[in-house]
């Protein structure tokens, strides 16, 4: 009758079931924890030394919570509860950091639900490219959520060695090649990110491609031989990506390049992207179609920040920069889509 006694003096109820929980609390060796505080809408209770607990429930969700290892835990009542004496038995946590991989600032909520009706859930600031302190469940998978003030993003915990990695759902992107004089091309080989894109269907001058992909890729495509315009997009948040492809130009002479066998360019400023050209049958480096802007140039090697020229270069000429001219300064104060690029060394 003693333990009945106790449970009655304390107000809680004497079995498990909708009144109330009636249990123990034990660690991932199966010790009993001791001093941890519980609560209800109606209840706060304190196990007691050998981890054993009676709470009552009011009239909101029937659950108890409480928090431990700096985690907040929830124990839900289940049909199979009512009139026993549940256990409460605690996962082993790690602890890690969490990467933040989402393209954006938000709150995000990590979550881990074991099979016995128990719920650990984490809070935390997911800030792009950071890595946080964080107490986590390993041998279960993480549910994830990532709030804005004015979205919630679709989220995927992936938990590596002593780590857990918060990244964007998958999200298919679709993109259009667009033919800017016209000239349907024959062949498109196109990439969001890693993954290579599927034909979905045909459009005047062009075609439409799908791929999935989490967070900021680099969406590209090679058609006949000759690369489109690439672009910076966002899974789930761009809904179309439209690369721009020209079957004409522009282009670069290598007798302009000596020894080059390969050109990069690369797009300085916002949604600036990197692309590698080869030599293409023709015997010229094919570019994209090229927006106004600042590109800097690498004869075979990647270049470097855009320095040592003296002033603003001349826009429209390929100005390769001292001392060996393996880097250089493209300039464009309009779009350019077709025609050949002159190239000048800087003294």
């Amino acid at each position: 009758m003693w333990p009945i006694l106790w449970v009655l003096a304390c107000g809680g109820p004497s079995t498990t079931g909708p009144e109330g929980l009636v249990g123990q609390v034990l660690d991932p060796l199966w010790q009993p924890v001791s001093g941890l505080e519980l609560s209800t809408d109606a209840q706060r209770r304190t196990t007691d030394r050998d981890g054993r607990f009676a709470i009552r429930f009011g009239t909101g969700p029937q659950e108890v919570g409480f928090r431990h290892a700096e985690l907040d835990w929830t124990r839900r009542l289940r049909p199979e509860d009512h009139g026993a004496e549940v256990v409460v038995k605690l996962p082993r946590l790690a602890r890690g950091v969490l990467v933040c991989e989402l393209p954006e600032r938000c709150e995000a909520e990590l979550s881990w639900e074991l099979d016995e009706g128990l719920v650990g859930r984490a809070v935390g600031l997911c800030e792009p490219g950071t890595r946080q302190p964080l107490v986590f469940v390993p041998s279960l998978p993480t549910r994830a959520t990532c709030r804005t003030a004015e979205t919630e993003l679709t989220a995927v915990a992936r938990v590596g060695a002593a780590e857990l990695v918060l990244q964007t759902g998958a999200e298919v992107v679709r993109v259009e090649v667009l033919s800017l004089d016209g000239v349907d091309p024959v062949h498109c080989r196109v990439k969001v990110g890693p993954r290579v894109a599927l034909p979905t269907g045909s459009s005047t001058g062009g075609g439409f491609y799908s791929a999935e992909a989490r967070g900021e890729v680099t969406v590209r495509a090679t058609c006949d031989g000759r690369p489109a315009s690439p672009c910076t997009a966002i899974a789930g948040v761009d809904e179309l990506v439209v690369l721009e492809w020209s079957a004409t130009g522009p282009w670069v002479d290598p007798t302009d390049l000596p020894g080059a066998g390969s050109l990069i360019l690369v797009r300085e400023g916002e949604g600036g992207w990197l692309l590698q050209v080869g030599l293409s049958d023709d015997g010229l480096f094919p570019l994209p179609p090229l927006a106004a802007g600042r590109y800097r140039i690498g004869v075979g090697e990647l270049p470097s920040v855009s320095t040592g020229h003296p002033g603003e270069p001349e826009p429209g000429i390929l100005h390769l920069l001292p001392p060996d001219g393996a880097t250089g300064l493209l300039v464009l104060d309009e779009d350019l889509t077709d025609g050949a690029i002159p190239v000048e060394v800087t003294r």
